[in-house]
Parts: C-alpha cells; structure tokens; sequence
C-alpha cells in the first residue's frame, strides 16, 4: 500500500478509487496513536484571499446514478455503535440517516431543545419559515399571516387569529418566521396559572402576546398555540393548533 507522509496536491477534477467489483471502497483517517479517534474534514473551494464579495463552493453528496429502471443510490450517514468498556473496537451499526433518492429524509429521532433566554431565541429542531413578505417585526412576538402580511395576532379579531401563525425569529419576516419548536418569547404571559411547565397556551386578546388562560369574553377566538414550557423564563413549545374556537 502506498504511503504518503506530506501533503498532496492532485491536479484533477476526478478521484477515481476501488476495483471493479461492487465491494464497498473507503477514505479513512489513520488511528491516532493516543487511542482516541482523530477528526476528518472535508470542505469545498473556498473564494480567493483578496477578491471582493465572491461565493464558497458548494459541498455536494451524490448516490450513485442508476440506469432504466433501476433504482438510484440513496445517501446515508452513520455513527460508530455504543459498546460497553474494554479495548474492542466498535462496530458501526450505530445512529443511521439517510437521505433516500425519492427526496424522503429519514432518521432514527429528531431531537428539540428548550431556546434561549431572549425573545426570539430558539432551540435545536426548530422549523423556520423564510422568504414570506418583508414585513417589519419583533423577534419573540407572535403573528398572523393575513392577506401576505404578518400581523401581530389578538385573540379579539378572527382575521388575526385564524391564519398561519408564527413567532418572529429577528425584526424582519423574511429573515425568519417560527412555525414549530421550542421558542422563547418577547414579554411574558398575558395571564398565567402558576409556573408549571406543560399548560397550555393559548392567543391573547393583548396583540402578539400569548396566554395560560383561554379568553372567555363573548366574541373572543380561543386559539391554542403550544405548551407552556416556564412562566418566568417566557418558554414555550410552539406548535399553534390548526382550528379555533368563538365564544357565544
């Protein structure tokens, strides 16, 4: 087997590896001699020192291509299993993520943490709409999509609770609109019942604002919009209900 001790600079545009068989090929790092694993790096061409608002290169994984009606590689990630102490070398039939070739993504649990502590803040596994209006907004305060403009929503009016909803993630809509995950918002609860985490919340008849109480005036809109996830620290689990209800 070749050995390379320095650094090598390949002048193409293809690396070929493997034989002709359909055995698996691999790139692998060296073990460190320490026992611990060292890392592995890949990245594209950056843009050249010195040259004025030019564009990274992309990164891009391929499955293989098929033919007739054969099926086209699907992409998969894996991590190393978890073993129990000793020496032994661990297999690699841990964590697997694939991205299939029919566009489904496809991973063994989505992980979600609680946000931060100022309003807007999110949390792992948050999805985030991008590109709709250009509206100005307040991260941590929650919208309305109506008519294409976001508006704070209010519990009084059903145009402004019947919509789409969202909490703003920075002060303009298209830079960021919260639709689901663990968010944390601008000003506290309107009204609360305590600081337990896991009641409900629901739009408040204050704009953009959300509740512990559900509004209960006649002609008020009850709209649930996720879980309380802490009074004090103004958490919540953001994930609004697709119907609402009028109070007679």
């Amino acid at each position: 087997m070749p050995e390379f001790l320095n650094d090598i600079d390949l002048k193409s545009s293809t690396l070929t590896i493997g034989v002709d068989t359909n055995t698996t090929s691999y790139i692998k790092k060296m073990a460190h001699s320490d026992g611990a694993g060292g890392n592995f790096q890949f990245e594209a061409g950056h843009a050249t020192q010195g040259q004025t608002n030019k564009n990274g290169g992309d990164f891009k994984f391929g499955g293989g291509r098929s033919t007739g009606s054969g099926e086209p590689g699907d992409i998969l990630f894996y991590t190393g299993a978890n073993g129990t102490t000793g020496s032994d070398l661990n297999g690699q039939s841990g964590n697997t993520f694939v991205m299939h070739h029919d566009g489904i993504w496809k991973a063994p649990a989505k992980e979600y943490s609680v946000s931060g502590s100022n309003g807007g803040d999110y949390g792992i596994g948050t999805e985030i709409l991008y590109g709709i209006s250009s509206d100005s907004t307040t991260a941590g305060v929650i919208y309305i999509l109506n008519a294409g403009t976001w508006v704070e929503i209010d519990a009084n009016t059903e145009v402004k609770v019947d919509a789409l909803c969202a909490v703003a993630a920075s002060n303009r809509s298209d830079l960021g609109m919260i639709i689901k995950g663990c968010v944390t918002l601008s000003d506290g609860w309107t009204d609360s019942t305590g600081d337990a985490a896991g009641v409900i919340a629901y739009a408040s008849e204050t704009p953009g604002e959300a509740t512990l109480v559900a509004p209960s005036d006649s002609g008020d809109f009850v709209r649930i919009l996720g879980y309380s996830l802490g009074v004090a620290s103004k958490k919540m689990w953001f994930d609004p209900d697709k119907t609402y209800v009028e109070i007679a």
